[in-house]
């Protein structure tokens, strides 16, 4: 499960940025956390929901996870696919210090009920800081450490004896465009290789606003190819994917897949090919394989623009999907970004599901912070949705009328 993610000095990003999916002491919607079995790691939230206006820099949080886990990616491969890590470097570049300044990104996850808080610095060309703490306790054991020197031009490693192997051969196999953490994954660490395993494949991250060019870097195609290969393999998936669809009110009675590959929906008895349904109905279908893969495996799901061509009452369905213990049994979390007001309702979320961007006017520097950091009066949630739009908590956009 993802505890909390941290970035800082990427795209809008200036300073220190952190979403938490710590769940406060608030009682309400009990079912909308996580309980963990050890007292010392708190409960955590199964969702959390991103607002913000346009350009406000929501989907920039986002593209931060993703640059995040793409690097282990890029600076897994071999020349010249490791010349890409240039291209996804993207500092804050509206002030000359950040402009030269590294990108950090930290994440904080539990992982067989051990809480691994790892964290690396980028300089464009090179990794520049990186470690990585387990707390098996309340302790933490720092695994290792690493730091570059500009005075020797070289990193500095700092390894404890909680890491087992043969860590100083790692160290001299790792690049400087490397992450040690991948190295000793390389080298067959069993203690390292579930850890990258978890930050590489944990995360479902979807950030084009195209119908059909929804995309998770970790299947590397599209959210409907995805379904419909699944429905294909497994006709139990496509059971489901059809029971979905049915509760949807979409007029769906089957789906049907010919020899060729060739989707059809079939209304009645009669098939009809996806051209001929609605961007809705074709969104819906996309989204409901790749939401029915993140609850059964216990994944983590994080997509930009939830409600894009989707009636309110299903985005709502959605997400009490992953509210729901009896259907979430594996703890799934999704982050999402939306400006569908109409979910700011108590009996939805509790109030440290909910987050919000606001972009300075004058620095053009991005603030993500939640709801519940304003204090609580006895009948906010009732008028959240229009406190929201009055202004109350910021991230709205200010119109020159």
């Amino acid at each position: 499960m993802l505890v909390e993610f941290r970035v800082k000095n990427f795209r809008s990003f200036k300073d220190e940025q952190v979403l938490s999916l710590v769940a406060t002491k608030d009682n309400s919607l009990e079912n909308n956390k996580i309980s963990t079995s050890r007292k010392d790691i708190p409960s955590l939230l199964r969702c959390a929901a991103i607002y913000g206006a346009n350009a406000s820099g929501k989907s920039n949080l986002l593209k931060a996870m993703a640059c995040m886990r793409s690097i282990f990616g890029v600076v897994t491969s071999p020349e010249p696919q490791r010349s890409n890590i240039l291209d996804a470097f993207k500092p804050f570049l509206l002030d000359l210090k950040s402009h030269d300044s590294p990108i950090t990104f930290e994440i904080t996850f539990i992982l067989n009920d051990v809480r691994y808080q790892y964290s690396f610095s980028w300089a464009k060309e090179r990794i520049v800081s990186e470690y990585l703490l387990a707390y098996k306790t309340a302790r933490p054991q720092k695994w290792f450490e690493r730091r570059f020197n500009e005075e020797t031009n070289e990193d500095e490693y700092t390894f404890s004896s909680f890491l087992n192997g043969d860590k100083q051969s790692w160290k001299k196999q790792t690049r400087n465009d490397a992450l040690f953490l991948w190295i000793g994954t390389q080298y067959n660490s069993q203690q390292l290789i579930p850890i990258f395993n978890w930050i590489f494949q944990k995360f479902n991250i979807a950030l084009s606003d195209s119908l059909v060019d929804i995309r998770t870097h970790f299947t590397h195609m599209s959210y409907f190819q995805y379904t419909l290969k699944r429905c294909k393999e497994d006709q139990v998936f496509r059971r489901k994917i059809l029971n979905f669809m049915i509760s949807c009110d979409t007029g769906i009675t089957d789906i049907y897949i010919n020899l060729n590959g060739q989707l059809f929906f079939v209304h009645r008895t009669h098939p009809f090919p996806v051209s001929e349904e609605s961007a809705g109905t074709v969104q819906l279908f996309s989204f409901a394989g790749i939401i029915q893969e993140v609850l059964d495996k216990g994944l983590i799901f994080i997509v930009d623009e939830l409600d894009c061509h989707l009636h309110p009452l299903l985005v709502r369905k959605l997400v009490k999907r992953f509210h729901d213990p009896e259907e979430n049994r594996n703890n799934a979390q999704m982050i999402f970004v939306t400006h569908d007001v109409s979910l700011l309702k108590a009996d939805l979320f509790r109030r440290d599901q909910i987050w919000f961007v606001e972009k300075d006017p004058q620095t053009q520097e991005s603030t993500l912070y939640p709801l519940s950091d304003f204090k609580q009066e006895d009948d906010d949630m009732r008028y959240l949705e229009k406190d929201y739009l009055l202004g109350c908590y910021g991230a709205i956009p200010f119109l020159s009328d």
